[in-house]
């Protein structure tokens, strides 16, 4: 998430720098929470990784989906091989659940590069 902020703060034209003396602090850290919410966070990220990158790769859209799709199979058959079917069942809702919003990704995808352009063509 915090590479994905910075690609949309580089394509506004803005730039990104280090403060090595910046210190920043969380208020809570899912490490210390209990499994249940442990699996929702992996959850999460998992999402997370994935619509990232869809919306930021340079391949064909066709390729990216191909490699999500293979990681989401291998994960599955890695669920099923150690017996944890509650996991296996929780992975297949959430990953269904982003297959169900590719439609919205992908136009958000399609936007970007549309912003892309305008802002490359008001620089020069």
């Amino acid at each position: 998430e915090d590479e994905d902020l910075c690609r949309k703060v580089e394509q506004l034209g803005y730039r990104i720098v280090l403060v090595p003396k910046a210190k920043v602090g969380h208020n809570h850290s899912h490490t210390n929470g209990d499994e249940k919410q442990r699996r929702t966070i992996s959850l999460w990220k998992r999402k997370s990784d994935a619509i990232f990158m869809l919306k930021n790769t340079e391949a064909p859209i066709f390729i990216a989906l191909f490699k999500i799709i293979q990681n989401h199979i291998r994960s599955y058959f890695s669920l099923l091989i150690r017996f944890r079917l509650r996991y296996f069942f929780e992975t297949f809702i959430s990953d269904t659940e982003f297959y169900f919003d590719l439609p919205s990704i992908l136009r958000s995808r399609c936007r970007k590069k549309i912003l892309v352009k305008e802002s490359i063509g008001s620089q020069l």
